[in-house]
């Protein structure tokens, strides 16, 4: 099994790496039942050194927070509201899929085969093959004995947003040309490949985001009145840009809510060589002196607070923390013209090369929302 080390790309160097602690395991009564059970182990202290002991290659593959924690130990998806209709689909609609993303060691898989969902239904997703082939170690399976489809995604790798280099004359394209129907041809696995993606970056956040924005409306019922009432004094069957772009207030709603609640809180980069980045204001250290720049070596990770930098005061005014459409139809602070966007100077979807790629599709399945809600009575 492949290991990550502190040179490995996206691997924090071990500074940065907080170690286990095995104070922090623990399983409610729920939790070790269902264990004991998956597991066949029914002595406590037995079954939390086998834990521990999957935890820590685990953790030796990627260092995340949440193995740290124990978090694959919890039971999440078994106690939402709405499992009972997962097993109930899977036991009556055929070829009901349950698709387990950012799986890990798959305990909800397990949990909901336990539960009697068909096992054949089934398919796990995760960004590392590793967590998957420990979560057979940790449940005392095998791929025959648990024939659960392993799917590795990783959404988040910049790599799959790379620009590929053009053809020159040096380097033509390979001739003769495939043919373009059987090249771009997805198969099944090619398609349940891309189902993380389509999800999380595409249907997740976008859902978070509108979620986000009724909670903005309902908790500021003058912004709810005024958007009605503009939404209503126009035609808004089947919408041209034009007709969204006569609506102002709408448009300031939208960048308001992207700006005080940005779906994803926070990113991260990893440094690809040593480089300097310059700083906007001079800050003063612990040892007090006073820097202009902060070094970054090659591997450091750096973080980028979104949502922190979306309500500065220093950027955005004291009335930075406050949801207030009115902002965007008046003029914005200077300070904000000098924010590197692909969107209305907001961080939300990042910016540079590896800026969200359909972020436009997202600003508009967000304005085409409100203006299906404004149809509902009041």
């Amino acid at each position: 099994m492949a290991t990550a080390t502190a040179t490995s790309p996206g691997v924090p160097p071990p500074r940065y790496i907080v170690p286990l602690d095995a104070d922090k395991y623990g399983l409610d009564d729920e939790e070790s039942a269902f264990f004991k059970k998956e597991m066949g182990i029914t002595d406590d202290e037995q079954l939390k050194q086998h834990i521990i002991a999957v935890q820590a290659e685990a953790f030796s593959i990627y260092p995340y927070p949440c193995i740290r924690r124990f978090a694959f130990t919890t039971l999440k998806i078994s106690r939402l509201p709405a499992y009972p209709n997962l097993l109930k689909l899977g036991k009556e609609r055929e070829g009901a899929i349950f698709l387990d993303i950012g799986c890990c060691f798959g305990n909800d898989v397990h949990k909901a085969i336990a539960d009697g969902y068909p096992i054949q239904n089934a398919i796990a997703s995760d960004l590392q093959q590793g967590f998957w082939d420990l979560g057979h170690k940790l449940f005392n399976t095998t791929p025959e004995t648990f024939p659960v489809p392993f799917i590795p995604g990783d959404i988040f790798n910049p790599a799959h947003l790379q620009p590929a280099e053009p053809f020159t004359a040096a380097s033509p394209p390979p001739a003769p040309a495939p043919d373009l129907a059987e090249s771009t041809r997805m198969d099944d696995r090619d398609v349940l490949s891309q189902v993380p993606t389509f999800l999380i970056a595409g249907h997740e956040t976008t859902s978070t985001g509108t979620s986000w924005a009724l909670f903005a409306l309902a908790t500021h019922p003058a912004v709810q009145t005024k958007l009605r009432a503009e939404l209503l004094g126009h035609s808004t069957e089947n919408p041209t840009m034009d007709d969204l772009n006569a609506l102002p207030y709408l448009d300031a709603v939208v960048r308001e809510s992207l700006r005080r609640y940005p779906p994803v809180q926070s990113t991260g980069r990893i440094a690809a060589e040593d480089t300097v980045i310059p700083l906007d204001k001079a800050v003063v250290g612990k040892d007090g002196i006073r820097r202009h720049e902060i070094r970054v070596s090659k591997g450091d990770w750096i973080g980028i607070p979104i949502h922190k930098l979306n309500t500065s005061k220093e950027l955005w005014g004291e009335d930075g923390a406050e949801f207030k459409p009115e902002r965007w139809l008046a003029e914005l602070p200077e300070a904000v013209h000098s924010i590197p966007s692909i969107y209305s100077n907001l961080f939300s979807f990042i910016s540079g090369a590896h800026a969200c790629i359909g972020y436009r599709f997202a600003v508009t399945e967000y304005i085409q929302f409100p203006l299906w809600t404004s149809k509902l009575d009041s």
